[in-house]
């Protein structure tokens, strides 16, 4: 049961762990977290899930410790939006290349990511991929950027980042569905506050619109299934009132 999975679009898998349960250790000139996954809607079969990334440093004094809140919260929002939508394979391929978009890589030059399922007492590996540092697609947009962080024939996942004082304006979507985190503090969506780390999986058809009023540059994870296409970017002239949605979850909380 999944965001992408699931027509209702409810959350299916659940939370990161909090900071106190994560690990963090030194290995040698590079660093190694791994944390358990906690839902907060269990499987009916008690199933649960728990990842490991493990990073390769490049050239120079190495990576740090890549445990920071942003990523751990990134990496459970696409585990919840994606597991069982995808290939254990592709859903680590894409926390591997999130992890080098985010800013979160140092000197690494690659990352392993390990994916695991645990049930009661029972761990099975999902997927190990090794992910080399990638160059990314920006594309530039009237709101600001588009960084093009994952893209196959089931999805997209993208950063977007609103200019400030930019805007992305009222519109829906009548085949993409789309699941966003939001990744700074600052954003309006809908005319109000949002705050960082809240998820929402708008629901076909939903109108929705962010304002970025500071004077830095504030980002949203996106994901769409399938990958986004123009053609379904409805926009909105003169927009309807804008109906606020509850985040399904804050991954920071």
């Amino acid at each position: 049961m999944t965001l992408l999975a699931e027509s209702s679009w409810r959350a299916g898998y659940g939370v990161a762990a909090s900071a106190g349960e994560a690990s963090a250790e030194e290995a040698g000139a590079g660093s190694r977290f791994s944390f358990p996954y906690r839902p907060f809607e269990a499987p009916e079969d008690g199933g649960r899930l728990g990842f490991t990334v493990t990073l390769a440093p490049g050239p120079g004094p190495g990576a740090p410790p890549p445990a920071a809140p942003g990523l751990r919260a990134a990496t459970a929002f696409l585990v919840d939006a994606a597991h069982g939508a995808v290939p254990a394979a592709t859903l680590a391929r894409m926390i591997g290349r999130y992890f080098f978009a985010s800013g979160n890589s140092g000197a690494a030059d690659t990352v392993t990511v390990s994916l695991a399922s645990t049930r009661r007492a029972s761990v099975t590996a999902l997927a190990t991929v090794r992910v080399r540092r990638p160059e990314f697609e920006v594309e530039h947009t009237a709101f600001g950027a588009a960084h093009i962080v994952h893209e196959d024939d089931t999805l997209g996942l993208y950063i977007l980042e609103i200019a400030p004082r930019g805007e992305i304006p009222a519109h829906c979507h009548r085949v993409m569905r789309e699941c966003e985190l939001i990744l700074d503090d600052g954003l309006l969506q809908q005319g109000r506050p949002v705050a960082r780390g809240n998820a929402f999986a708008w629901p076909l058809g939903h109108v929705h619109a962010y304002r970025n009023p500071t004077g830095r540059p504030r980002r949203i994870l996106c994901l769409d299934s399938p990958r986004f296409s123009p053609a379904d970017e409805v926009p909105l002239t003169p927009p309807p009132p804008l109906v606020a949605l509850a985040p399904l979850v804050n991954y920071l909380a």
